[in-house]
């Protein structure tokens, strides 16, 4: 009878002593994980952009006079010598001998660009010549079983050609533009000379080949000399640009490649870029902080068919690739954090967290280059908390 009584005691008590240690015995950390694996990595600076066409130019109006209403419109075609519009100068007292002198000195000027203009034309296709016959004999040496050429030095030479040839399109651009400013130049000082015929219609025609990108005065009215009315350019010669903060502008240099997302239709575009401006801006940010921001300018690369669909003004995102490698060992960039001065992440140890250093190369906002102290397939804690230390037990949850 005595053990009868004693036993409910006893129970009790070993219920009470169970419950009070599984109180005390520390709980394991719920966490997530995620696994070291090896992927592609690129390290870009990303930001909007806008297309632009590459060479544009305003017609305006040589003299005051009276503009006939404008017949074409934004998107028609026009050839080199059409008739854009039609002015009716009006009736003014002859120029007197100091602005008939401007007029003249005028055009010499645009007669020295000109000539300017097509000095470096000359020099941009000699440039390319050189340019496309260095390229034939780096890949005539890369041919060789025995060539110590490089692919480094023929990915140059490949470059170097692509610049060249750019740069003279350019050159044919602006001998062109100074072409159409001396005709223009000559217009006005046949004006101002010939005062007689000023009540003559003045026909003002294309200076190129191109589409009319915008027109700026289509009523007819008086306009002042020197107002713009309508804009040509070739919408198929277009480039990018993106304006970066001068932090990121640094770290970019010409023929780098960029990738162009949400442009409005499938896939990506490529891109590489021509030139860093060397003259920064100041821009007010949307929350009001003043920044200082440099234009980047980018050139469409290949020839995919979807740049036909982009034209001028249109907003593009724009993400410009500083380093890149198709393989190589990353882990979350939410794993890593500081620890010693170096960098360190928790890895999963069977049930328990494992505090390793290790060495981190390049970054993302979302992957790490992983040098050292990890390897392919190791589990390791995301977003770890400070409930997690070195040894403490985790339960892994999705």
């Amino acid at each position: 009878m005595k053990w009868r009584s004693i036993i409910p005691v006893v129970i009790v008590v070993l219920v009470l002593a169970a419950l009070i240690g599984t109180s005390m015995t520390p709980q394991a950390v719920r966490v997530e994980t995620s696994l070291v694996s090896r992927s592609r990595l690129n390290v870009s600076v990303d930001d909007e952009g806008m297309t632009r066409v590459r060479q544009r130019y305003t017609v305006s109006a040589p003299v005051t006079a009276r503009l006939l209403r404008v017949e074409l419109d934004a998107g028609d075609s026009v050839k080199q010598g059409d008739v854009l519009l039609k002015l009716v100068p009006l009736q003014a007292a002859p120029l007197d001998a100091r602005a008939l002198a401007d007029a003249k000195l005028a055009l010499e000027s645009a007669r020295a660009a000109w000539n300017a203009s097509a000095a470096q034309l000359k020099l941009a296709s000699a440039e390319h010549e050189y340019a496309k016959k260095e390229l034939a004999r780096s890949r005539d040496m890369s041919d060789k079983e025995e060539s110590v050429l490089t692919i480094r030095e023929l990915d140059l030479a490949v470059r170097n050609e692509a610049v060249a040839a750019s740069a003279l399109q350019a050159a044919e651009f602006s001998e062109r533009m100074a072409n159409f400013e001396m005709q223009r130049a000559q217009t006005a000082l046949t004006a101002a000379q010939d005062f007689a015929s000023l009540g003559d219609t003045l026909t003002i025609r294309a200076p190129l080949a191109g589409k009319v990108l915008r027109v700026l005065q289509e009523s007819e009215g008086v306009v002042a000399a020197g107002t713009p009315i309508l804009e040509l350019g070739d919408p198929a010669s277009l480039e990018i640009v993106v304006d970066l903060l001068s932090s990121d502008a640094v770290k970019i240099a010409p023929g780098m490649r960029a990738v162009i997302t949400r442009w409005g239709g499938e896939g990506e575009l490529e891109a590489s870029v021509r030139v860093v401006e060397p003259s920064g801006f100041t821009k007010i940010s949307t929350l009001g902080v003043e920044e200082q921001r440099v234009n980047v300018v980018l050139d469409p690369s290949g020839e995919n068919e979807a740049w036909q669909r982009l034209g001028d003004q249109y907003r593009v995102e724009v993400a410009i690739v500083l380093w890149e490698r198709a393989d190589t060992l990353t882990v979350p960039a939410s794993a890593v954090f500081r620890h010693d001065g170096g960098w360190a992440v928790y890895a999963l140890d069977g049930s328990s967290a494992e505090l390793r250093n290790v060495r981190i190369g390049q970054r993302t906002s979302l992957l790490a280059q992983v040098l050292d102290g990890l390897s392919d397939r190791d589990e390791v804690i995301v977003h770890p908390s400070k409930e997690v230390a070195d040894g403490v037990s985790v339960e892994v949850v999705e």
